[in-house]
């Protein structure tokens, strides 16, 4: 996750997603998911709203840079 630490970043601190460092950590982090129905609904349910909440993000910068280059 290199290239995408700053959003890897925003979904660890809210909690919706499951860092995983190797095979075992992610054959692991299956497994408990699969034994909890509910901690994995609320888990899509957290990564779901936090990308609900950026959604549109380009859209808007988009908007913002052409307002600084007067409209183009």
């Amino acid at each position: 996750m290199f290239n995408f630490r700053d959003i890897a970043e925003l979904f660890r601190k809210n909690q919706a997603c499951v860092l995983v460092r190797n095979e075992q950590e992610l054959k692991k982090g299956i497994i408990e998911l699969l034994n909890n129905p509910s901690g994995a609904e609320n888990l899509g349910k957290k990564a779901r709203d936090l990308v609900s909440q950026y959604k549109g993000a380009t859209g808007k910068n988009t908007g913002f840079v052409r307002n600084i280059l007067g409209g183009i």
